[in-house]
């Protein structure tokens, strides 16, 4: 009913060829997935179910205004993809102030993000470790990837320790940046 007869002939040769129903098919697939996601987290939400709910992959990324963000950003695109998995970029907000350098560059970051899929989510808190794992519960994240801290040594916790001691059943992936950026600090023990 929806073609001619006289085109329906040519509608079978040129369009509903096994390629294109696959390819039909695979996108309704992921149509209904993201809807079903989004389902499970507003049941999640109101019913006050703490996440993550493991029905799928999905990864959250901390970013912040540091150019090592970006690799950050690819990386965890490439992880997505090949996983086959959502992903949110996620800023913590905190009272301290920024640059106009550091807002320029967080500004490109969450461009950066977006146009390579993101979901972009910002929150305020100044425990930015919390923050993370808190977005993490909330949006249902399965993953959680961090950077590796770019100092070698430190007598305070790091981001990264503190996100691993308060992950519970999230994934936790460090993801390394560029070894030649990375400076190393001596310690300075107290007298």
């Amino acid at each position: 009913k929806v073609y001619t007869p006289e085109r329906s002939q040519q509608a079978i040769q040129n369009f509903f060829q096994k390629g294109n129903l696959t390819a039909l098919r695979e996108m309704s697939l992921r149509i209904t997935a993201e809807r079903v996601d989004h389902q499970l987290r507003d049941y999640m939400h109101s019913k006050r179910i703490a996440g993550p709910w493991k029905s799928g992959q999905r990864l959250l990324l901390g970013i912040s205004p540091s150019p090592h963000s970006v690799s950050l950003i690819r990386w965890a695109r490439r992880m997505a993809y090949t996983m086959d998995a959502s992903w949110i970029a996620v800023y913590v907000e905190t009272a301290r102030s920024l640059s106009e350098t550091a807002k320029t560059q967080l500004a490109k970051n969450i461009k950066l993000a977006q146009e390579l899929g993101a979901e972009i989510i910002t929150t305020a808190d100044e425990d930015i470790a919390e923050a993370l794992v808190r977005v993490a519960h909330e949006q249902n994240a399965t993953q959680l990837l961090v950077g590796k801290p770019q100092r070698a040594y430190s007598l305070r916790k790091s981001l990264l320790d503190q996100v691993i001691e308060r992950s519970g059943d999230l994934d936790v992936y460090v993801v390394g940046g560029d070894e030649k950026s990375t400076s190393r600090k001596a310690i300075h023990l107290p007298e």
